[in-house]
């Protein structure tokens, strides 16, 4: 369920400007940390002796964390390299010489189940047994990726934004000096939606591949980003994370694409969605004579974490005003600069 306002407020402390920046994103995911493992978690109490585990696969990553780091790519613990079980990890090789981080996956042998063929590196496998129509026992194994651990290498200053490769990401366009992120160089960090703290976890998205949009998924939870949103119409897209979408118009296959409508009355706690956010939700077959793209639907869209989402957070109204107010007046100041050198002089400002 979505986290209506007044959880908000009582999950938010005059403190936590110096962990957020006092930007609504990091607000967001902070807010979510606190509701999901406790509302003390990550503050200067001792977090040394806590065991922190792969949410899907319930395998032990490291004893203890050092801070919950709130950038704009999400919600991160840091680990001490020293107290992470390396022993229950591989290192998954690719990156080049360019990367800023060694990635490692638990260990394929911890997690597969006994099915080693044809399965990545950081992909747990699940055997579901459900009864059909006769009567008989189905059994189906599932894949569900694995929680990714960051060894820092190096740091991210010079990157304003991060990659949008997980809902949470949201692009503030930070100094270069900062980056989006204060990553240190020799730090382990783990997403802190992926793992299990002491026995508890944020909800965890459904199984990898086509199977993850089945409503008879035992876990239908999906993540993505809104690829379009029509106002008047209270219509718009979804694009799940892993899937390459289209914009969902008439006569194209966006359907096919992997894009799944979503409409205003199945948004939780608001009327509008803005356009490449970040959203959880879930997915059902729908019998709507105006939807004739897709079988699909997706409903109880909300924030990731649970969280409300953009338009409904606490302060993204007042960052998207600043945020429109600068780029107007960069958008001004580049005219008169373009002016300027046309005719030989400085333009007027």
């Amino acid at each position: 369920a979505v986290a209506r306002m007044t959880d908000t407020v009582t999950r938010e402390r005059p403190g936590d400007v110096n962990l957020t920046s006092g930007l609504w994103n990091r607000r967001r995911d902070l807010r979510a940390v606190r509701r999901h493992f406790g509302s003390s978690f990550g503050d200067d109490g001792d977090g040394s002796d806590v065991t922190i585990s792969c949410a899907t696969s319930n395998v032990v990553l490291c004893v203890g964390y050092t801070r919950v780091l709130l950038g704009d790519h999400g919600p991160y613990l840091e680990l001490n390299p020293a107290s992470v079980l390396w022993e229950n990890l591989t290192k998954v090789a690719g990156g080049g010489d360019a990367r800023f981080y060694d990635e490692w996956r638990v260990s394929p042998e911890l997690v597969r189940g006994g099915v080693d063929d044809d399965v990545d590196v950081g992909v747990a496998t699940e055997t579901k047994t459900e009864t059909n129509s006769d009567g008989q026992k189905d059994e189906t194994i599932q894949l569900r990726r694995t929680a990714k651990l960051y060894h820092q290498i190096k740091p991210v200053t010079g990157q304003g934004n991060p990659p949008r490769d997980n809902s949470w990401a949201v692009a503030n366009n930070r100094p270069t000096s900062e980056g989006y992120a204060g990553y240190e160089v020799g730090a382990v960090y783990v997403g802190a939606f992926e793992v299990s703290v002491g026995g508890r976890a944020m909800p965890q998205m459904g199984a990898a591949g086509s199977n993850t949009f089945s409503p008879k998924n035992n876990n239908p939870l999906c993540a993505g980003r809104v690829a379009w949103w029509r106002p008047k119409q209270g219509t718009g897209g979804i694009v799940p994370e892993g899937v390459c979408g289209v914009r969902n118009e008439p006569g194209n296959d966006a359907a096919k694409q992997g894009e799944i409508p979503v409409h205003a009355k199945d948004l939780a706690g608001t009327q509008t969605l803005v356009p490449g956010e970040g959203v959880w939700f879930t997915v059902v077959e729908h019998d709507d004579d105006d939807v004739s793209s897709s079988s699909r639907r997706a409903i109880n869209v909300t924030g990731p974490g649970g969280e409300p989402v953009r338009s409904a957070c606490p302060g993204y109204a007042e960052a998207a005003e600043s945020a429109w107010k600068t780029a107007k007046r960069n958008s001004r100041a580049a005219l008169l600069k373009k002016q300027g050198s046309r005719t030989g002089s400085p333009g007027q400002k």
